[in-house]
């Protein structure tokens, strides 16, 4: 489960007369497993830091497959999502690359990375419901 949390955090900046003073500025996250959340909460718990107005989102299917497709390289596993060459693609690298070999009429070359873009949606389709 994909989790965005944000919180507001006292930031230190300097002001136009050359002051430093704090401002409160809101912050986003994403979890993409359990210990990526804990980490983050550990992080944000720490009560020096000043947090407050912390919420955590399970973000639902379509925008987990979104972020996904986005920023997803490595399968549960380690496994690489889309191994390319010496590459490991997020779907969205994929396809771009598609695109560009599908523009050049490059069949040979457009047709694997379809199949390969086509298993990746699959996976994560299947991980993100």
């Amino acid at each position: 489960m994909i989790k965005k949390i944000t919180y507001i955090e006292p930031v230190s900046v300097w002001d136009e007369n050359g002051e430093m003073s704090t401002k409160p500025t809101r912050f986003t996250v994403i979890a993409n497993n359990e210990d990526e959340y804990a980490a983050h909460v550990n992080a944000i718990n720490q009560p020096e830091r000043g947090i407050t107005d912390i919420e955590v989102i399970d973000l639902p299917g379509r925008e987990q497959r979104q972020y996904a497709y986005e920023n997803l390289r490595y399968k549960e596993g380690g496994e690489p999502l889309i191994e390319w060459g010496e590459q490991h693609l997020t779907v969205d690298e994929a396809n771009k690359m598609f695109r560009d070999y599908f523009a050049e009429d490059n069949e040979e070359v457009f047709l694997a990375l379809q199949a390969l873009i086509i298993g990746a949606k699959g996976y994560i389709r299947e991980m993100y419901k």
